[in-house]
């Protein structure tokens, strides 16, 4: 038994004043080493193929990060004053590296563009990205892919992220959570730890790191076979939401001389328009195009229309599938775009 006076003698003490001396200086040493650790994490990006930094908790998209982690890089460098936005059809429909390459578009001089497009992405969540990308990138052009497509159902994932605390702490919704992730990399690296666990996650990252190059670009390889428009195919899910609505008329209330939008209207292919809405392509017209084109015209937004001359544009073997363009169609179609937006004032 430990006697009092053994409890109290300078030994005994002496042990436990560097204990708590010990305990003192780590606990002074832990956020020190974190700020360290945040600080290279701004400057030194971990390798894409080891970790890619997340942007939310709970959703598995890994897309979006792998993008932003992209950006990030190029941002370090050079000036991006080029964004495209929307969804799989500009994802694999619009090269920045062809609009990258004319000196001027649209009166932008030297053209940066960025591919930030994503698949299955709406108007809804669209506007929450462009609000973004205007506050902290600030470029001189958005290209807005416009399709059905984007007007399409489903894709509830797509849906909820629009409630993510990172996308909501944008909108001036701030939370704890949407404040660590726009502010933390150390915390943005931690949720990525927490997703690696899952074999499904980590598979789609890596075939996404695969496909997406520095500057945000995807491509479908050509095949070698002409696709064909079966015609047992159904038509899509179209319908004119009033979130996305909206969030078009929030993308278009960003239009000004100092930053502009241009709306491109993505193509499907020719032989499956007349089965993509009702009405065929006197529905398209009447049910898609002219409320679209309604919104931008109140914000004097220029729409580029490819579809009605796209049997010009894209030749047959161009098609990956009745919506996405591969290699070869993605090279003809940006061309195009790129002299389109070259004559824009």
């Amino acid at each position: 038994m430990i006697r009092i006076k053994e409890l109290l003698a300078y030994d005994t003490y002496k042990a436990t004043r560097s204990t708590g001396r010990t305990l003192f200086f780590a606990l002074m040493f832990i956020p020190l080493i974190a700020l360290l650790v945040e600080g290279i994490l701004r400057f030194v990006s971990i390798p894409a193929w080891l970790m890619i930094p997340t942007i939310d908790r709970e959703l598995n998209y890994s897309e979006i990060d792998i993008k932003l982690s992209r950006l990030f890089e190029l941002e370090q460098e050079e000036k991006v004053n080029c964004f495209i936005l929307g969804s799989s059809m500009s994802d694999f429909g619009i090269d920045p590296h062809i609009l990258n390459q004319k000196p001027v578009i649209s009166g932008i001089g030297e053209p940066l563009c960025f591919n930030l497009a994503l698949k299955a992405m709406k108007p809804e969540l669209t506007a929450h990205i462009a609000s973004f990308l205007v506050q902290n990138s600030n470029p001189s052009i958005l290209i807005l892919g416009i399709s059905p497509l984007d007007f399409t159902g489903g894709q509830d994932m797509i849906r909820k992220f629009v409630h993510s605390p990172w996308l909501r702490y944008q909108d001036g919704q701030y939370s704890l959570e949407g404040w660590m992730v726009e502010n933390l990399y150390t915390y943005r690296y931690w949720l990525s730890f927490l997703k690696y666990r899952d074999p499904a996650y980590r598979t789609d990252l890596k075939n996404q790191l695969v496909g997406i190059d520095s500057f945000g670009s995807q491509t479908i390889e050509d095949t070698g076979r002409t696709y064909t428009v079966l015609p047992e195919m159904e038509f899509a899910d179209f319908d004119l939401k009033e979130n996305d609505l909206v969030g078009l008329e929030r993308i278009s209330s960003l239009n000004s001389p100092e930053m502009k939008i241009i709306a491109v209207e993505m193509p499907i292919h020719p032989d499956y328009l007349s089965r993509y809405t009702c009405g065929g392509e006197t529905g398209y017209e009447e049910h898609l195009i002219q409320p679209i084109q309604r919104i931008l015209d109140a914000e004097e937004i220029p729409f580029i229309r490819s579809q009605k001359q796209i049997r010009d544009i894209v030749p047959t073997e161009g098609w990956k599938d009745y919506l996405h363009l591969n290699h070869s169609g993605k090279d003809k179609f940006s061309h195009w775009l790129a002299g389109e937006l070259t004559d824009l004032p």
